[in-house]
C-alpha cells in the first residue's frame, strides 16, 4: 500500500506498529519501544558464575589464582573457553572504593529460557493507536482511553477492527414502546383490515379515551394486549365490541323496538274487543226479542 509503512510482525492492536505518511495516522504495539528482534531459536546468552568484592579476595597472589581457579572450574567443561574476568570500580560515593570482580561465561539458552522470551516478546501490554481524530490507549488489546475532539458530534456507530460499537444515544432512539395504537379500517370488500400501528398515541392500547367529554363516564373502558401480533389485536377487538358503547346501543335499540311492536298489537286489538263486545250485546238484545 502507497503511503504506508509497517513491520513485519505487524498485527492490529496486538503487535509491531503501522504509518500511515499520507494521514499521519499511526499504531504502536509493544511492552517496550525497541529496534529488531531475536528470532524464536534459542540464542547464546552470558552467565554470571560469580561477583566478588576486592575486600573478599585473598591478597596473596598464589592463593588469589587458585581461588579464581577452583571458580572457573565449577563451569561446565563445554563452557570454561568462554569464561571471562572483569573487574569494574563501581565506587558512587567520595573516599568509599567499590572494586568488583567479575567471572562470565557463555552457553546456549534452554528450551524453557527461549520459549519465555518469545513468548514475552509476543505479548505487549500496551497499544497505541491514532486514527483520524481519535487516539486511542489499549492494554491488553482492550482500548481504555479514547481521546478525540470534543466539539466534534459523536457518531452513531464505530467500528474498530471488526467489531461495531453503538453509542447509547443510538439504541434508545432506536428502542420501540411497549405500547401500540392500532387502527383497522373497512375495505371496498366490506372486511375489517388493519390500516396502522402506532406508538404512544393515546389510543385503546393505552387504555385512554377516544370520545367526547360529555359522554365520558358512561364510556366502558377498552383495553388490548398489544404485545401479541396485529391478528391477535383484531381477534381481541372482535371479542370487545360485545362489551362497548355500540353493543349497547345495539341492544337498547332492540328493546325500544320489541316494545314499540308490542304496543303496536295491544293498540290494534283493542277496537277488535270493542266491537266483539257490542256485537255479542246486540245477539243479547234481538234473543230478548
Amino acid at each position: 500500500m502507497r503511503g504506508i509503512m509497517q513491520s513485519h510482525n505487524y498485527v492490529p492492536n496486538v503487535s509491531g506498529w503501522k504509518l500511515d505518511k499520507v494521514t499521519g495516522e499511526f499504531e504502536i504495539n509493544s511492552a517496550k519501544i525497541s529496534v529488531g528482534s531475536l528470532p524464536e531459536q534459542p540464542q547464546m546468552i552470558t552467565v554470571t558464575a560469580g561477583e566478588w568484592a576486592a575486600s573478599d579476595l585473598p591478597a596473596s597472589a598464589i592463593e588469589h589464582y587458585a581461588f579464581i581457579g577452583a571458580e572457573i572450574f565449577k563451569i561446565p567443561a563445554e563452557y570454561r573457553e568462554s569464561a571471562q574476568l572483569t573487574t569494574q570500580d563501581e565506587s558512587y560515593d567520595p573516599g568509599f572504593a567499590d572494586i568488583r570482580t567479575t567471572l562470565t561465561y557463555q552457553r546456549p539458552e534452554t528450551a524453557d529460557e527461549a520459549k519465555s522470551r518469545a513468548s514475552a516478546a509476543r505479548l505487549p501490554e500496551y497499544s497505541i493507536k491514532k486514527q483520524g481524530d481519535t487516539l486511542t490507549f489499549l492494554y491488553d488489546g482492550v482500548p481504555r482511553i479514547v481521546l478525540g475532539k470534543l466539539d466534534k458530534p459523536d457518531l452513531p456507530f464505530a467500528v474498530e477492527g471488526d467489531q461495531v460499537f453503538l453509542t447509547q444515544a443510538f439504541i434508545d432512539a432506536g428502542r420501540l414502546s411497549p405500547v401500540w395504537g392500532v387502527r383497522t379500517t373497512t375495505n371496498a370488500a366490506g372486511q375489517t383490515v388493519l390500516a396502522g400501528v402506532g406508538a404512544g398515541l393515546g389510543c385503546m392500547c393505552e387504555g385512554g379515551y377516544t370520545g367526547t367529554p360529555d359522554d365520558k363516564a358512561e364510556k366502558a373502558e377498552v383495553k388490548i394486549d398489544c404485545t401479541v401480533d396485529a391478528s391477535k389485536a383484531l381477534d381481541q377487538i372482535s371479542k370487545l365490541i360485545s362489551t362497548t358503547e355500540l353493543a349497547q346501543s345495539i341492544e337498547s335499540l332492540k328493546v325500544r323496538i320489541e316494545h314499540e311492536h308490542s304496543s303496536r298489537v295491544c293498540a290494534d286489538d283493542t277496537p277488535s274487543c270493542r266491537i266483539s263486545a257490542v256485537e255479542a250485546g246486540l245477539n243479547s238484545l234481538r234473543a230478548k226479542q
